[in-house]
């Protein structure tokens, strides 16, 4: 397999895309808790509407972190987050494409540079259209989970591409752990789930680690990363939601959930 050597040239147009994402972003952000979902969030996060059920528990730790910063508040700071998460899944999205037009182009001498181009555009057009269509827009200006999800998606597009393209152990195993906080983070994950995993033993075995050792860490830190579902039952328990909602044990939390 190849590996992506498309130098400088090809990497400035991420950050410069991020940079511009974020901008805009942050000047269109909304002032406050923007209505519907966005002071949904912000009101069961600031404690003023208790939580019923447990969900996107990376996100909600992230929300903890956040609420300790002594600056602004909760519906800015969260307002802010979803435009830096924005901005940095249209990076990554310029880089996966980019990448995978690069990687499948048969390259010599005569059409390299052209294939470098070729990829170039395809992966700037591409970002550009997703960071200013209107529904990706309008959750990476204010308080909302989808920027964040779609940034976790992403990044296990990016390494599973990484892993594709150029091998390396490390890179599996931090996707496969990833990949399972995807699926406890949000239901879509679910469904790209066994499109990433179907995929990743055809190029396990590619790479010659279809094997039990390899094997073996891979299911375990994706099991680890599904152990996400349990941490956020137990935070969950003994809450104010827990006891209106009228769950009686973690298992059953798990359970509904």
């Amino acid at each position: 397999m190849r590996k992506d050597r498309t130098g400088t040239m090809s990497i400035l147009p991420g950050p410069a895309l991020f940079l511009l994402a974020l901008a805009v972003y942050f000047v269109t952000l909304s002032s406050g808790a923007y209505p519907g979902e966005s002071s949904t969030l912000v009101a069961r996060h600031s404690g003023l509407v208790p939580l019923l059920m447990p969900s996107h528990p990376l996100w909600s730790g992230f929300v903890r972190l956040l609420a300790w910063i002594p600056v602004g508040g909760l519906a800015f700071k969260l307002n802010l987050f979803s435009a830096v998460c924005g901005a940095l899944a249209v990076w990554l999205l310029y880089a996966v494409v980019r990448n995978a037009i690069f990687n499948v182009i048969d390259k010599d001498a005569v059409n390299a540079k052209g294939a470098l181009w070729s990829a170039v555009l395809g992966g700037f057009v591409s970002a550009v259209v997703f960071a200013f269509c209107v529904p990706f827009w309008c959750v990476s200006n204010r308080a909302h989970t989808a920027s964040f999800d779609i940034l976790l998606l992403l990044s296990c597009a990016w390494l599973f591409e990484r892993y594709v393209f150029a091998g390396g152990r490390s890179v599996l195993l931090i996707f496969a752990f990833l990949s399972g906080i995807g699926c406890a983070e949000f239901a879509t994950f679910i469904v790209f789930a066994p499109l990433f995993w179907l995929a990743l033993v055809y190029f396990m075995m590619q790479h010659g680690h279809l094997r039990a050792g390899p094997a073996a860490g891979v299911v375990a830190l994706g099991l680890a990363g599904l152990l996400m579902y349990v941490i956020a039952a137990v935070a969950f328990a003994g809450s104010d939601g827990y006891r209106l909602a009228g769950y009686n044990s973690v298992p059953h939390v798990l359970w509904l959930t």
